[in-house]
């Protein structure tokens, strides 16, 4: 009886380092496709005058998980800013004690183009 009590959590403990990691390729995924989403734009930004700023808001919105309203891009002369939220970084938020609202990470890129 003991072993099979010590072997239950044992596979508790792991499942969640096994989850960790599939939350982690997820995010590295949604991560690798906001920065091919914004290379895109900035090299449409270097050929042409006018672009869909909008449109490319709400892509990366949808990329990363969050409302249109929490995407900052923003764009002067030669130079741009971009600042959103990437929701659900942790696996087992419930189980380490974490808000919702908190488990999420800033992505946060700026530069020229």
């Amino acid at each position: 009886m003991k072993d099979l009590i010590t072997t239950i959590g044992s596979i508790l403990i792991l499942s969640i380092f096994i989850m960790q990691f599939a939350v982690n390729e997820n995010t590295l995924g949604r991560t690798m496709a906001i920065e091919k989403n914004l290379y895109k734009f900035m090299a449409d930004m270097r050929r042409e005058e006018v672009v869909d700023e909008e449109g490319m808001r709400e892509k990366l919105a949808m990329i990363a998980g969050c409302q249109h309203s929490e995407v900052e891009l923003k764009l002067g002369e030669g130079e741009f800013s971009l600042r959103l939220p990437i929701y659900k970084v942790i696996g087992a938020e419930k189980l380490v004690g974490l808000r919702k609202e908190d488990n999420k990470l800033w992505y946060h890129r700026e530069g020229i183009f």
